[in-house]
């Protein structure tokens, strides 16, 4: 079974991501050996790199990968200290692309 954990915490000035839980990481992220990514249904891209990042362009969440001493980090979109509010449609889409990780890799 495979888990992937995001939360968004909210600022007066926007939000910020943290991963808070992931089972795997790296080539064994994804489906099928050797596999870093998820393409979740609605477009978003889950990839398990170097560290967390939020990628808008690519419409692509980066979660844990090599680089484990950004881990924990709270992190944004692109350079930007905050996802801005106008982004809340991106984020649900994140979430949503999180839980449909989760279910398919439920019982795998």
């Amino acid at each position: 079974m495979k888990k992937l954990r995001v939360i968004i915490i909210r600022y007066p000035q926007g939000f910020k991501l943290q991963i808070t839980e992931q089972t795997h990481r790296s080539t064994e992220f994804g489906e099928g050996k050797p596999s870093y990514y998820f393409c979740a249904s609605n477009g978003i891209n889950l990839k398990s790199v170097d560290h967390p990042a939020l990628v808008n362009d690519t419409r692509t969440l980066y979660v844990r990968g090599k680089e484990t001493g950004q881990d924990n980090m709270l992190f944004a979109s692109g350079d930007s200290t905050y996802v801005p509010l106008r982004d809340i449609p991106l984020l649900c889409r994140v979430l949503d692309a999180v839980a449909e990780y989760n279910k398919h890799f439920k019982d795998k």
